[in-house]
């Protein structure tokens, strides 16, 4: 896995390129994807322990914009983001509190300790690490999370032409191999991660008549053709 320098290239106007990528088939723009997968994590994770201090790790973290979401939806977290690009954890920095804490690593080994962590977001990363460093990288999510902890890892969908397309479009994404749910889910269980959960997302444009149906998108989580999908692990 190595990033570094491409994305280096794009992390002072990062949120304005993929703005500029997804709005017109979307309707919304960069932040509200973030939002979305935050949201996502909020509802599954489970009410007893939402009132407790969490440690959160976002791996493949770029600007940092996670950090914002995660302290809008939960009551106490500190949250850990590491990236490979040492210019977006720059552009992070600038978000920097006292919960909140940014750090460069070399895309391999993730530099904490053991358990370290309640939960674990891996959001739109691995379609930019070579798949044959999946697992490896996916066994060292698992070393750094506590027992009874929770992976989320989210992916543009290969089976979804827009998605395909919206991809394609992207200046960053030039070099990007999108990565099956089935293929996923696979590697995971190589990994180690066996007990999991696929679900589907983002079926429709957030935009005219398309909004007075989002809501029907939470009855399609199991049909393959959303424009990603997420997969929930639990230690």
């Amino acid at each position: 896995m190595n990033k570094q320098s491409e994305f280096d290239n794009f992390a002072d106007n990062y949120r304005e390129i993929h703005t500029k990528n997804v709005q017109g088939i979307s309707g919304v723009d960069s932040s509200y994807f973030g939002r979305q997968k935050v949201e996502i994590i909020k509802k599954s994770w489970g009410i007893e322990k939402k009132n407790r201090k969490l440690h959160i790790l976002d791996l493949g973290c770029g600007d940092g914009m996670n950090a914002v979401h995660f302290q809008q939806c939960f009551a106490q977290i500190e949250y850990f983001g590491i990236d490979v690009s040492r210019a977006s954890i720059k552009q992070a920095k600038k978000l920097e509190n006292p919960n909140v804490h940014f750090e460069c690593y070399d895309g391999k080994k993730i530099p904490y300790q053991n358990e370290s962590f309640d939960m674990i977001l891996i959001a739109c990363v691995l379609h930019h690490v070579p798949h044959e460093e999946h697992e490896k990288l996916l066994t060292e999510c698992k070393r750094v999370l506590k027992e009874n902890g929770c992976i989320y890892v989210f992916e543009h969908n290969p089976l979804n032409p827009l998605t395909r397309k919206i991809v394609n479009d992207c200046e960053f994404d030039k070099d990007a191999v999108l990565v099956s749910g089935r293929r996923l889910m696979k590697t995971m269980k190589q990994a180690g991660l066996c007990n999991m959960k696929i679900s589907y997302t983002i079926f429709f444009p957030r935009k005219g008549v398309f909004r007075k149906i989002l809501q029907l998108e939470r009855f399609l989580k199991w049909l393959p053709f959303g424009g990603q999908y997420y997969i929930r692990y639990k230690k």
